[in-house]
């Protein structure tokens, strides 16, 4: 029997924005089915992107490693990258510099509030 995976990722956009939503947990076996949805985050228009991980309740260093690698395309794109993030990705990134360029934002509604 497959083992399930303890993670649910949803996609959508809000005008330029790609939103990638993700819940559960964030490791080494769930990082690869995250990964094959970051294409639709990058849909021609993007402006931004904003990972909304506040339904994160784990996150190992492959869940770091795919905030980098979503960090790095949205630079590439060029679109402007944020993170929300509850407790077990903030705690991570309390322990760890975040490279520049990644905002953090408490909910999805800052993180899509338009910059003053």
């Amino acid at each position: 029997m497959p083992e399930r995976l303890n993670v649910s990722v949803a996609v959508h956009r809000l005008g330029g924005t790609g939103v990638l939503a993700v819940a559960g947990e964030l490791d080494l076996g769930t990082v690869p089915a995250v990964r094959i949805r970051l294409g639709e985050v990058f849909a021609r228009g993007t402006t931004a992107v904003v990972a909304d991980f506040d339904g994160v309740t784990f996150c190992s260093a492959a869940g770091l490693h795919l905030i980098d690698e979503l960090h790095r395309r949205s630079a590439a794109c060029p679109a402007s990258f944020g993170v929300v993030a509850g407790k077990p990705v903030t705690g991570l990134f309390e322990l760890l510099e975040l490279p520049t360029g990644i905002r953090v934002y408490p909910t999805l509604t800052a993180a899509l509030a338009p910059e003053r």
